[in-house]
């Protein structure tokens, strides 16, 4: 389905006649370009990562843009865009136990392939302890164990693995935002059930609460990073979730309009050279120049739709392979290790998606709401 242009409707459009079209307008259906802005998100994570993983430098990196650094809008395009979808998906089945099973199978199963592969492929090739000590260690389990249920958050490292690299001891540094995501799938349930049981309007309830906890979190993340304090992860990005949340249950009254894009996207771009001042702008603007480039742009980038969606298996298998890299060849430079980053992790990403992600997917009960 082609978007309306985001321009007033004219006369002869029926009851939508002199307005601007809503983000309801132009949301509808699953022909969007989510798949292709993921896809270059997870590229920036790859090739910062690439970066510093060479140079176990994480400030040095050609992606700098006036004082402020692109790779820091990768987690926030993803949460805002999570945050849309998955609640267009809870709210579409309208079933606590479909919801759960759609998450599940779209969390896990590549996840599981990633972790066995990482501890008994990866890990057990190039630890520098016998493969017998390697195998017992409990920080092998304790790895495993973590990064296949999220329950307790992530694990980082493997006895004996990746130990005198430029970035040390670190096997799988993507994850950490995983943890954070199930956290708040789990938070948008609990609040659709309360809202449900205890209110007559669910959505509108719904609505405000993530407008709320957008504002107050966000303020609190924003006093913390500027004032140079430790920001736990789960501050760092809820916020984003809940601007993405509440546009869409709030989006037959959010207009899309090309002048307040090219406003948004210019304070922001206008605003990098001072630190401070973007992140507060970045906070404010992310979440309508991340849904306005998901809708309305039209045309050859929608064909990108046909490929699948190859971000989630670039960022669960980019990071162990870029060590591979770094270890197998000492000394590759920055560019050199960005690179060669590209051309391993994306043929495994759509390896994963064809054989692994998109099988699973499968079993998730269609809804007609976009779901991810």
């Amino acid at each position: 389905m082609k978007p309306p242009d985001p321009a007033p409707l004219t006369s002869g459009s029926g009851p939508k006649a002199g307005r601007y079209p809503t983000l309801a307008d132009v949301g509808s259906g699953r022909d969007n370009n989510f798949n292709l802005l993921r896809f270059v998100a997870s590229l920036l994570v790859v090739l910062t990562h690439g970066i510093a993983l060479s140079t176990g430098n994480v400030e040095v990196t050609p992606l700098h843009v006036f004082g402020g650094f692109v790779a820091v809008l990768a987690p926030d395009v993803f949460f805002v865009a999570s945050g849309y979808l998955i609640t267009a998906s809870l709210m579409g089945r309208n079933d606590a136990a479909a919801y759960v099973r759609a998450r599940v199978l779209r969390i896990y199963p590549a996840l599981w392939v990633s972790g066995f592969a990482t501890v008994f492929g990866i890990g057990l090739l190039v630890t520098t302890l016998p493969a017998l000590d390697y195998l017992t260690h409990p920080q092998t389990w304790i790895f495993l164990v973590r990064n296949l249920t999220l329950v307790a958050g992530a694990s980082e490292s493997l006895p004996g693995v990746f130990n005198g690299l430029p970035y040390p001891n670190s096997v799988n540094g993507s994850l950490w935002t995983l943890p954070v995501e199930i956290r708040l799938y789990l938070g948008l349930l609990l609040l659709w059930w309360l809202a449900g049981r205890f209110t007559r309007q669910q959505r509108p309830w719904m609505g405000w609460v993530m407008v709320a906890g957008a504002v107050l979190l966000g303020v609190l993340k924003l006093r913390m990073e500027l004032g140079h304090l430790p920001t736990v992860n789960t501050l760092r990005l809820a916020p984003l979730f809940f601007i993405g949340s509440a546009f869409y249950l709030f989006r037959e009254h959010v207009a899309i309009r090309r002048d307040w894009f090219w406003l948004a996207l210019g304070a922001m771009l206008l605003s990098a050279p001072w630190r401070p001042v973007f992140q507060v702008v970045e906070l404010l603007t992310i979440g309508y120049v991340t849904l306005y480039l998901a809708y309305v742009p039209d045309g050859a980038v929608r064909q990108f739709n046909r490929l699948g969606d190859y971000s989630y298996g670039i960022y669960i298998h980019s990071f162990p392979l870029q060590q591979c890299l770094v270890l197998a060849m000492p000394g590759i430079g920055p560019w050199a290790t960005m690179a060669a980053s590209l051309m391993v992790s994306v043929p495994v990403a759509v390896a994963s998606w064809h054989w692994i992600e998109k099988p699973a997917i499968s079993r998730k009960r269609k809804v007609p709401a976009p779901s991810p």
